[in-house]
């Protein structure tokens, strides 16, 4: 994924979650916030998803943590606040019914019984409201440190509104958690509203690359060759040629006899030695 993409993916997301923040004013509106409410969970689900794929490129475990914990907790929560609407609701009804009763609903043996489902659908719907919080302000608690360690990967206005954002829906949550208290709630669901609509800033993603300084060309220093040394050769004379001793022949002893010495025998050639005696034939 080239990060062009990923600039896009981002940028949906920042989209949907300014869907989230708007629909998410009509969320204490009684009769109101039944509808929006659910209109809210599916663009939850819609970022949420942007954020899977985004982490399908970067791999980061914080990420993860906070898809998963923030998916879980927008059920948790949904689920709550349709409880509590469905008992708000229902008091209306409630008060009508307990003012007739003998005719509309006499099988009713008192007026506090109309309110008992009522305040056990508002216990049960709280208590998973607090769930649901406690598990989304550990959510955007994960994003912040995903949003630290990566501070590199965002443009500074981006970073500072998204870092600013989570720290608000985070504290969003936690006051939630305290809803006990019940002006929490109302201060939490600000909180939360302001972080929304400054998380959505990602959609203003304005890529901007940092250009490093090229550094100019440092001269290269020319080597300076070495001298060439000349080599000189030594003319040796070539000493003349020595006239070598002719060595004398043998002097060619020519044998002027005719007759063998030894035994007399007539001499027909040049042979040294006699055919009748053997004797050695010499001048």
């Amino acid at each position: 994924m080239s990060s062009s993409k990923l600039e896009m993916e981002w940028k949906s997301f920042g989209n949907y979650i300014l869907i989230v923040a708007i629909f998410g004013i009509f969320i204490l509106i009684p009769y109101v916030a039944f509808g929006a409410l659910v209109i809210q969970f599916i663009f939850i689900c819609i970022a949420i998803n942007e954020i899977k794929k985004i982490n399908r490129q970067l791999n980061n475990p914080d990420l993860e943590k906070f898809r998963s914990r923030w998916l879980a907790a927008s059920i948790i929560k949904l689920i709550a606040l349709i409880v509590i609407n469905v008992g708000g609701s229902m008091i209306p009804f409630a008060i009508v019914f307990s003012g007739v009763r003998p005719i509309i609903a006499p099988f009713i043996p008192g007026p506090a019984w109309l309110f008992l489902p009522i305040i056990v659908l508002f216990i049960v719907g709280f208590g998973l409201a607090i769930i649901g919080s406690a598990i989304e302000r550990d959510a955007w608690e994960d994003f912040k440190n995903f949003l630290v360690k990566n501070k590199e990967m965002f443009p500074d206005n981006v970073f500072k509104n998204a870092f600013e954002s989570a720290d608000k829906l985070r504290n969003g949550a936690l006051l939630w958690i305290l809803g006990f208290l019940f002006i929490t709630i109302i201060i939490g669901w600000i909180y939360q509203i302001i972080g929304y609509f400054k998380l959505a800033n990602f959609k203003k993603w304005t890529p901007t690359m940092k250009m490093e300084p090229i550094p100019a060309p440092q001269p290269q220093a020319t080597p300076i060759p070495a001298p060439i040394k000349k080599r000189t050769m030594r003319m040796e004379p070539i000493p003349a040629p020595q006239p070598q001793p002719t060595p004398n022949p043998a002097p060619v002893k020519i044998r002027t006899m005719k007759y063998c010495p030894s035994c007399g025998s007539e001499l027909v050639g040049e042979e040294k030695y006699c055919a009748y005696c053997g004797g050695a034939l010499y001048n």
